[in-house]
């Protein structure tokens, strides 16, 4: 017999277009199959997170969705051709779905985001990397916040996520007769009814019109579908790979909550969620909604939340105070302005007419910031302009004065630490750290006063500020323990709170303080509120939703109060003895600020803190 008519060498002839297969050792362990099934669940895409998107994890996921789609073409009782799209970029780009061919590389991260797919190259594109915050997204994400410009596609996104979901997320777990939901509530029914149209809009396509399911046409799932509400405005159903049907539904006002209660849910869209209120405020209350669909949803599926800004102090600009540039668990804000999303229509001739037109919506519906409260003593904007780029610790300088000051806490609160000096005219924060309890647990006064013993220690320091809480207590403690650090209690009343954090405030305004990189320092510093006018003015700390409490802000005004009435009181009148004495001391620290501009201009080639 022949060698090529063996059966060791016969080879089985392969069909036209057959794409070679992955071998399963390429698929690392990700790849789940049986000789029953041998395709991967749709839910694989979520598996390959934790996987950098490399040249072969493009290979793995070009495999993944080769087998996806051979599995939809044999799926028994499929009322639909199949799915024609290979991810939600190729359904919100391509002609054939949404369209959007045009799509920034911060739409395209969205998209992949949702998908749960790495960004690949997009992390290169330095908005992509402004609109994360300058931080890496989490390995796997179960809650995104969208926080943009208006004109960005924020409302075509969410759209094309539930038609993405109605297609990917397995159904194996539930029983006969149960039809699960993709719900988008929205404040308004102008935002639903645009919302809406986008879907619908897709949804005539001729590749993704096979999908809508007639319900007099359902093939046995009549009665459970008119049960379910199919003549409701707003109401898609959909055929799911697996031949079940699945609905999108599309609700406004109150009854925005009740959609996502009593039904299991392929997702959850909460638009415009910036101007949804607290539990306490109203009943379109972004809390008690969230709260109801979390244990809903099915694996696989995604809780977004796209919106403009708004007002500070709702729910979700707490969130994005907190947790922007700083992903916890499985939630990830982005944030991008007008124009990182749809420059094609933020051109600068309209950015500049709307920001003399009204700066309020330029601060919003362009640069995607929320709107500060009346009572803020510390303007968002100002402490932006305020903020170094780089390093995130200046280091000591000979020379140079130093003022430490600390916020002590051992149980919720963080225990803060800050050292600040002063260069020419403004005051210089060096160092800003803190000390967070572990849940359940509390600090450990002892350990934490010898570190800021040791950090005092690199700036000249054996002694610290420190406000009254347990004062004596720690006072007695730095003494038992042989800790090397001298506590100043500095005993504030009202008038001189009020008088240094408003001075504060003044300096922060004219530019004249240089405030580290850390978001949380900036966080702390928009939550100090003021409250009441004239003589009775209060000075309060706002209780953020990760249950800060302001905490950098009183070490900061503390220490920064060695300046603060000097700089902001006005300069002496010539000839006077103030006046020589004010000259004398400018002539004697000239020379440290000229150490001081070649320090910084040493600096520029530091990496970003964020990246260290």
């Amino acid at each position: 017999m022949p060698d090529s008519c063996s059966r060791n060498n016969k080879k089985k002839p392969r069909r036209k277009n057959q794409t070679k297969p992955v071998s399963p050792r390429a698929l690392r362990g990700n790849y789940r199959s049986s000789a029953a099934d041998p395709a991967p669940r749709w839910t694989s895409y979520r598996e390959l997170r934790k996987i950098p998107l490399e040249l072969e994890d493009r290979i793995v996921l070009a495999e993944l969705e080769r087998r996806r789609l051979e599995a939809q073409e044999k799926a028994t009782n499929n009322a639909h051709p199949g799915f024609p799209f290979t991810s939600v970029e190729d359904l919100f780009t391509s002609p054939r779905g949404f369209g959007v061919e045009t799509a920034t590389p911060c739409q395209r991260a969205i998209c992949r985001l949702i998908q749960g797919v790495g960004l690949g190259e997009l992390l290169e594109v330095d908005d992509v990397r402004a609109m994360l915050g300058h931080a890496a997204p989490p390995a796997k994400i179960d809650e995104l916040l969208i926080i943009a410009g208006i004109r960005s596609g924020k409302s075509m996104l969410a759209a094309a996520a539930g038609i993405w979901c109605s297609q990917s997320i397995s159904l194996d777990n539930l029983r006969e007769g149960e039809i699960p939901r993709y719900a988008i509530c929205s404040v308004s029914r102008d935002n639903a009814i645009q919302t809406h149209a986008h879907l619908l809009g897709a949804l005539r396509q001729e590749a993704l019109a096979p999908l809508v399911i007639d319900p007099k046409q359902s093939g046995g799932w009549e009665e459970v579908i008119d049960e379910t509400g199919a003549q409701t405005i707003g109401s898609k159903f959909l055929w799911h790979p697996s031949g079940r049907p699945v609905e999108i539904r599309v609700v406004a006002g109150k009854r925005a909550g009740a959609s996502v209660v009593s039904r299991w849910l392929l997702g959850l869209v909460l638009d415009e969620a910036a101007r949804m209120v607290g539990r306490d405020a109203g009943v379109v209350n972004y809390t008690d909604t969230r709260r109801a669909a979390l244990g809903r949803i099915l694996d696989g599926g995604l809780l977004l939340s796209p919106s403009s800004p708004w007002e500070s102090g709702t729910p979700v600009s707490d969130i994005v105070a907190a947790e922007w540039g700083r992903p916890k668990g499985t939630r990830l804000v982005v944030r991008a302005t007008g124009p990182q999303m749809n420059p094609a229509w933020w051109t600068e001739k309209r950015v500049a007419e709307i920001k003399v037109k009204d700066p309020c919506a330029y601060q919003t519906d362009v640069l995607a910031e929320f709107l500060d409260p009346e009572e803020a003593l510390f303007p968002m904007s100002s402490i932006a302009a305020c903020t170094r780029p780089r390093p995130l610790v200046v280091p000591y300088r000979r020379g140079a004065e130093y003022v430490a000051a600390m916020d002590p806490a051992t149980r919720t609160n963080a225990w803060t630490f800050v050292v600040v000096t002063r260069a020419q005219q403004r005051v210089v924060v060096c160092l800003a750290q803190q000390w967070l309890p572990k849940p359940g647990q509390k600090l450990r006064p002892r350990v934490v006063l010898r570190e800021i013993a040791e950090i005092a220690s690199r700036y000249s320091l054996s002694w610290v500020y420190s406000d009254q809480w347990s004062a004596d207590t720690l006072v007695d403690l730095a003494a038992e323990s042989g800790v090397d650090l001298q506590l100043v209690i500095d005993e504030w009343t009202a008038a001189k709170k009020t008088k240094l954090y408003s001075g504060f405030g003044v300096l922060l305004a004219e530019g004249r303080v240089e405030l580290p990189p850390d978001p949380i320092v900036a966080s702390d510093l928009f939550g100090v509120r003021r409250r009441g006018a004239g003589q009775s003015v209060t000075i309060e700390l706002a209780k953020t939703a990760d249950g800060r409490h302001g905490d950098y802000a009183p070490p900061l005004v503390r220490a920064a109060g060695r300046w603060i009435p000097e700089l902001v009181e006005p300069a002496p009148k010539a000839g006077t003895q103030e006046a020589m004495a004010e000259d004398a001391r400018k002539a004697e620290t000239a020379e440290l600020d000229i150490e001081w501009q070649d320090h910084e201009e040493q600096e520029q080639g530091v990496s970003h803190w964020w990246d260290r």
